[in-house]
């Protein structure tokens, strides 16, 4: 999803937040660090920043009485998800960490939104998702992840 494998600094990859509709959960690519504490061992950070201000979706469905052509903004907001397992298969991932909800207004380019290494209870195999608990759709957006040295 947003992450590769590596020891050192990577080009990150942009995940775009256009998929997490509301109440959705979007899983990330299981990472193999090919043996668990990685973090610990070799003082890297996991980093995810926003790459492009999200932008919220909108609708055209009035409330009753309203004007058809008042467009009303939705506010989605956003929360990541560190998982980890053993051994990468279905059923045995473990929450670390989930990060505090960010709401719409906090989702501007450049701001990071985790930055902070694995606990040393960190398996083999990772998973970051990105978790939209609102009912609102984001329709623009992007986040990075990578991990940096310290």
């Amino acid at each position: 999803m947003i992450f590769e494998k590596t020891r050192a600094a990577f080009n990150p990859v942009v995940q775009p937040l256009l998929p997490v509709e509301g109440g959705e959960t979007v899983s990330g690519q299981d990472i193999d660090f090919g043996f668990k504490n990685q973090m610990v061992e070799t003082n890297e950070v996991l980093e995810i920043f926003v790459a492009a201000t999200a932008t919220a979706g909108q609708t055209v469905t009035p409330a009753e009485g309203e004007n058809p052509e008042v467009i009303t903004p939705h506010a989605p907001t956003l929360a990541i998800k560190v998982k980890t397992s053993a051994t990468g298969a279905a059923g045995t991932w473990e929450t670390l960490f989930t990060s505090e909800t960010f709401a719409l207004a906090s989702l501007k380019e450049g701001v990071i939104l985790v930055k902070q290494a694995l606990p040393d209870k960190c398996k083999e195999h990772v998973q970051i998702d990105l978790v939209n608990a609102s009912t609102y759709d984001f329709i623009k957006g992007a986040v990075f992840g990578a991990v940096r040295p310290l």
